[in-house]
């Protein structure tokens, strides 16, 4: 089925003079704040064949008949009809274009966002060799301990308001069934929001969608000694070590997207 829309507008040409339960004042002012230029706007389901211009002479008429014997200016513009049979299709003509390989600059372009990670590894590196130089030492203890005490709490409060008051904070027809989608989640797995291993354990029912991103650079966080110690003490072997982890990183990822017959589309991210 398809849905046609139309737009009615109304206009009473002539004050009820002899209606005797209002005064001409009182109706005039009436008539102006509810009677005059009222619009009116419904659906209607046809067929799915029916494009507007089908549907439009006849429902013309069709009012006509209705508004017929009766006081008003009715008209019904050609533009107040849509139907969703006259918009384009997204699978033919120009718009085949989603489907070549060149679409994918545009269509997988929220990929970029891996350009944080970049910045992050960055800063860590940084951050790690500033300070084993210095020190002479690293305790991986405090490393871990220092970035859990600074996201745990922010993290653990955010949570906590999605998980109890997140349906409180809003209002509305649909705000109830709407914020319950985000609400359940985290009162189901909000320890794994915490663990930072919701995109493993439940990836399909995130608690707080945008903390995947959290979840991933804290695993890149704790992994990341498996780098920095080597080039640290063992500069050669760190290279080594280095150059391998890159080659599987990349040959795993291809390995994921291949046997899943990934597009290179990527929605959410």
């Amino acid at each position: 089925m398809r849905i046609q829309r139309f737009q009615m507008t109304g206009h009473e040409d002539e004050a009820a003079g002899g209606n005797q339960n209002i005064r001409i004042c009182r109706f005039e002012l009436l008539k102006s704040s509810v009677m005059d230029d009222v619009k009116l706007i419904w659906s209607v389901c046809v067929p799915d064949s029916c494009y507007a211009e089908d549907v439009f002479p006849h429902f013309n008429k069709s009012i006509t008949d209705l508004t017929e014997g009766l006081d008003l200016a009715v008209t019904l513009k050609d533009e107040h009809c849509v139907s969703l049979a006259d918009e384009p299709q997204l699978d033919t003509g120009d718009y085949l274009w989603v489907e070549r390989y060149f679409s994918t600059l545009i269509m997988g372009g929220t990929v970029s966002v891996d350009t944080f990670f970049l910045i992050g590894s960055t800063l860590l590196s940084y951050h790690f060799f500033l300070t084993v130089t210095k020190t002479k030492k690293f305790n991986l203890f405090y490393f871990y301990l220092y970035r859990n005490a600074r996201i745990f709490i922010p993290l653990a409060v955010v949570t906590a308001i999605y998980a109890t008051l997140l349906n409180k904070l809003g209002s509305g027809p649909t705000w109830y069934d709407y914020s319950c989608d985000f609400q359940k989640p985290c009162q189901d797995f909000w320890w794994s929001t915490l663990l930072h291993l919701q995109s493993y354990v439940n990836p399909e029912n995130l608690c707080i969608v945008q903390v995947w991103y959290l979840t991933d650079d804290m695993l890149f966080y704790y992994l990341s000694p498996i780098i920095t110690i080597p080039l640290w003490k063992w500069p050669m072997l760190g290279y080594i070590n280095f150059t391998i982890i890159y080659i599987l990183s990349i040959v795993s990822s291809f390995w994921v997207a291949w046997n899943n017959k990934f597009d290179g589309r990527m929605p959410i991210t």
